[in-house]
Formats: structure tokens, C-alpha cells, sequence
């Protein structure tokens, strides 16, 4: 009963005892058997998709040790999502949206 590692158990689903329009039943089928029936949500948001950065250490610093370029460098995927009541995992897939972090160093000699 967990869906992309969301607790369905926290929301107020409609139950016979529990007869509410906010969430359809775990089990919900529209007409014909379709699935996903009908609730229509905003899911507009805003997404800060990346950051990206690197750094040549100055030449006078690596001459020091025969080097002749060293760079650092990182970046990080999926950095934020501002959404308003979107509470499904990820508004554009409705899956998940992992943060990918990325550290590199790059040395020539």
C-alpha cells in the first residue's frame, strides 16, 4: 500500500464509513474499468532543474607539483520543486525525483 514511497495511509480516502469527494478509493476504476478516474489536480510548479560549477586553481599553485592544469568541479541534478498542493512525488512524472549529486577533479600534467 505505499506508492513511490508515499504513505497512502495518511490520506482520507472514501470509504463506505468515510464517504469523501478529496480522495477516490485505493482501488478506484472509472466507467468501462479505465483506470485513473477523473479528479482533475493543479500541477503547476517550479522546477530549479540544476547547479553547476568548477574551478582552475591557478597555475602558480600546481607548478609546484609538475601540474600544469587542475579543475574541481561539481554539479547537483534536481535541485528544488515549488509546488502548490501537489502531494504525489514528482508533479511532471508522478514518480520519483531523485537529487543526483556529481563531484569530479580533473589534473594534467
Amino acid at each position: 500500500m505505499i506508492t513511490n514511497g508515499l504513505n497512502t495511509f495518511t490520506k482520507e480516502y472514501w470509504t463506505p464509513q468515510n464517504a469523501t469527494n478529496d480522495y477516490a478509493r485505493l482501488d478506484a476504476q472509472g466507467p468501462g474499468g479505465v483506470a485513473s478516474p477523473g479528479k482533475v489536480y493543479d500541477r503547476s510548479f517550479i522546477r530549479f532543474e540544476s547547479i553547476s560549477m568548477g574551478y582552475t586553481l591557478p597555475r602558480t599553485w600546481t607548478s609546484k607539483y609538475q601540474m600544469s592544469n587542475v579543475k574541481v568541479y561539481g554539479s547537483v541534478r534536481n535541485v528544488a520543486v515549488w509546488q502548490k498542493d501537489w502531494q504525489y512525488g514528482d508533479p511532471e512524472t508522478g514518480g520519483l525525483a531523485t537529487r543526483i549529486f556529481s563531484l569530479g577533479l580533473n589534473v594534467t600534467f
